[in-house]
């Protein structure tokens, strides 16, 4: 073998949250596995500014904005779905 060429392929499924038949694209690699949402917590300490809320590191953290994640072998963009205050100080 010399040469192997894959190409992507596509999948419908029914999303229950939305209602709808929805297409999903498998990557090559995916070995036929649809994707599958996650929902990941992640515990930061956070700065707050009056009119601007809370940040780390000088990202502005609020739901709905996109957040670049970055785990040993992966790199990918997720979106917050909520921001809660530790009261505890809890951080890191």
């Amino acid at each position: 073998v010399t040469d192997i060429k894959t190409a992507d392929s596509l999948r419908y499924i029914y999303n229950e949250e939305s209602g709808v038949i929805e297409k999903v694209v498998l990557p090559a690699d995916a070995d036929g596995k649809i994707p599958q949402t996650v929902q990941i917590t992640v515990r930061a300490s956070a700065t707050y500014d009056e009119g601007a809320g809370y940040s780390v590191n000088g990202t502005r953290i609020v739901s709905g904005n996109n957040i670049e994640l970055c785990f040993t072998g992966f790199t990918g963009v997720g979106k917050c779905v909520g921001v809660t205050i530790l009261t505890n100080g809890g951080g890191n």
